[in-house]
């Protein structure tokens, strides 16, 4: 059936393209039957002194597309074959004269025709032309693509479906590489076509029967906010110390896109200009890319990565990708270093209707920590903590679980979790039937979490770099929080005069920063016992609460550029891995933790929820004790995993409630 296509700008200046079948068409486009042939008539008398057969003038080409579209219409009235000719013709007459003035309207008249008919299929080569197409902006070209994408996937054209959404990944991240404000990224990403953009691409491949396509763009679609904080991504600050003058001339073109870029108004003198200003812009800005990617070490900047490396990541054990469409399927992909990836299917229909439950199931248990009573909130019992995991574990766990063993993975052996942002609150580790007699996750493997698969991968490499040993720096706000002068005594006894601690007054933001941004020879564990505060809108101004003023985020990731060896990060602080409200979670983790990790620290420990103040001391005692079991020469960042899961089941057998040792985690390798 007939798809007619309109481009319209919304209130952000985005071009929006909506479709309607062409019956749904026909009642609000034409009255009735005689106006169709009356308005076709007149479009014709409108068009004859200015549109000739050698040429079109490029100010008629709606005029055109108009005229196409009611003749296509009176054909599915008629059946006059000769509409249905003079309609095509007529679309062929505006797509050459588009090509021909390089015009904005040909990105989005082209899938007019694709999907009009879907043979078209066969001369639409997906990134090998919407990629090119300079005539409109990367967020015009994304909002087509990802039309394109849906629309083929419904249509059951898979090789286009997946072709398109790996285009309109790449143009995701064309529109956040030109946005240097980091808000202005987030807003784009909040975009309800960006939002899940990646869930719904892997769930067309795993449909496509493509589960490494899968891997590829789940990873592409959730590392947006963090891949600028990543080398492999957009290293503008290490290409100013390598070459100044081209990071200089790049970021001056990407500003210049992102001018660009921008809606016209009516009243613009050069919007007729502004199209091959656009791609004069977007020439020079690939051509300092191509000169760029020549430089050591920048060969992979804005590429995205193939399975082949992401499969690396899962080296020292199986990564769990856990994807969630909620509109179409969910299920789990099992990432192995050697071995093809295996598909979990998991019902969609539970998971929607347990997500909101464990998110309300975690709430109510930070309520009852900070309230320092595990009797249940509420009299309707509906947010047991409990409960919550038991039905993770039947519909999640279980079934992963089951496959890991049966594919020979050891238990007590690591597996890593890699959950979308939807999932990233849910206590997936803790997971388990809780039932007498049979096991609960954390009796069979050792979970860790992952907000990106290249973060393990440059965790793993940065292994490499030479250390003498590792030190600590803790900072901490004892008269917020009185259990903090016992915490960080217990660590000055561990590690001796290799820990340095700064405390109340003497933990300033400033001071954070400078100690943050000293860079030796040593490796680094850094401890922050304090409050917290998360902004899911804004995370790069998510912060940890100092003496004076709040250390955000950004603070962070400036100071520690220079830092060494960033081993472990213990945030030992509410809410550190919590993401927020998932109600409208993107497809990305959003945390203080993987933030943190995505920084450059190899591990974080975090928690999802208030932790209880008493168990700050004891749990910081006996998980660095176990880390430094082997002395600050011998230090193991890979340890951190074990240390907190020996640690947290320890809290488990003494029958410390579930709400209080559930909520640490642990992210990286």
């Amino acid at each position: 059936m007939l798809i007619i296509c309109r481009a319209e700008r919304d209130v952000n200046g985005d071009l929006v393209i909506m479709s309607r079948t062409m019956l749904e068409a026909e009642d609000t486009l034409i009255e009735n039957t005689g106006d169709l042939d009356v308005e076709i008539t007149h479009l014709r008398q409108m068009l004859a002194p200015s549109s000739t057969e050698s040429e079109v003038n490029v100010s008629c080409m709606q005029a055109l597309h108009t005229l196409s579209l009611r003749l296509q219409a009176r054909f599915q009235r008629d059946a006059h074959i000769v509409d249905l000719e003079e309609s095509i013709e007529l679309g062929h007459q505006v797509e050459s004269a588009a090509i021909y003035v390089d015009h904005p309207y040909l990105t989005w008249f082209h899938h007019c025709m694709v999907y009009s008919n879907p043979e078209h299929d066969k001369t639409f080569t997906g990134s090998g032309r919407v990629s090119n197409w300079t005539n409109t902006s990367a967020t015009d070209r994304f909002a087509s693509a990802v039309y394109c994408a849906n629309s083929a996937r419904t249509l059951g054209l898979y090789p286009l479906a997946i072709r398109a959404y790996k285009l309109a990944l790449l143009l995701a991240d064309r529109c956040t590489t030109i946005q240097f404000d980091v808000d202005l990224q987030r807003q784009f990403l909040a975009r309800k076509d960006a939002r899940r953009l990646a869930s719904k691409a892997v769930a067309c491949a795993i449909e496509a029967g493509d589960l490494e396509a899968a891997v590829e763009m789940a990873e592409q679609g959730r590392s947006r906010i963090w891949s600028v904080l990543r080398d492999n991504a957009y290293p503008l600050d290490h290409l100013i110390e390598v070459a100044p003058h081209l990071a200089q001339t790049f970021r001056e073109t990407c500003v210049q896109l992102e001018l660009l870029s921008a809606a016209p108004s009516d009243e613009d003198p050069f919007a007729d200009v502004r199209p091959l200003q656009l791609r004069a812009a977007l020439e020079r800005w690939n051509a300092n890319l191509v000169e760029i990617r020549r430089l050591d070490g920048f060969f992979d900047m804005l590429r995205p990565k193939c399975f082949e490396t992401l499969r690396g990541a899962a080296q020292d054990g199986p990564i769990i990708l856990l994807n969630i469409d909620d509109e179409s399927r969910s299920d789990a992909i099992i990432l192995r270093q050697f071995d093809e990836p295996v598909l979990v299917p998991l019902d969609t229909s539970a998971l929607a209707r347990i997500l909101p439950r464990s998110a309300e199931a975690v709430a109510s248990a930070d309520t009852r920590v900070r309230l320092g009573s595990m009797v249940p909130v509420g009299s309707r019992g509906k947010s047991s903590l409990k409960a919550a995991l038991q039905q993770l574990w039947s519909f999640v766990c279980k079934p992963v679980v089951e496959r890991l063993i049966e594919l020979g993975v050891p238990e007590q052996s690591r597996i890593w979790w890699y959950p979308p942002g939807m999932m990233a609150s849910s206590p997936v580790h803790a997971a388990g039937p809780y039932v007498a007699g049979e096991r609960n996750l954390l009796d069979i493997f050792m979970s860790s979490y992952t907000s990106s698969i290249l973060a393990l991968i440059k965790s793993r490499a940065d292994m490499k770099n030479s250390y003498r040993g590792v030190k600590l720096l803790a900072f901490g706000q004892s008269d917020a929080l009185p259990l903090v002068t016992s915490e960080l005594h217990n660590l000055r006894g561990i590690f001796g005069d290799r820990a340095t601690i700064y405390v109340n007054d003497d933990a300033t933001r400033q001071q954070a920063i400078d100690q943050l941004s000293m860079s030796g020879e040593d490796g680094e564990c850094t401890h922050f016992a304090c409050h917290g505060s998360l902004s899911i809108h804004k995370p790069f101004e998510s912060s940890f609460v100092m003496y004076d003023r709040n250390l955000t985020l950004q603070d962070i990731v400036r100071s520690t550029a220079t830092l060494g060896v960033k081993h472990l990060a213990f945030l030992a602080l509410c809410h550190s891995a919590a993401s927020g409200d998932v109600s409208d979670a993107p497809d990305e983790f959003i945390s203080l933790a993987a933030g943190v990790q995505a920084s450059g620290f190899r591990s974080v420990i975090g928690t999802l929820w208030t932790m209880a103040d008493a168990d700050g001391p004891e749990l910081a005692q006996n998980f660095y004790t176990h880390l430094m079991r082997r002395g600050a020469y011998e230090f193991d960042p890979k340890e951190a995993a074990v240390a907190l899961h020996l640690t947290v089941k320890a809290m488990r057998d003494r029958k410390v409630p579930v709400e209080r040792w559930s909520t640490f985690v642990h992210i990286g390798i």
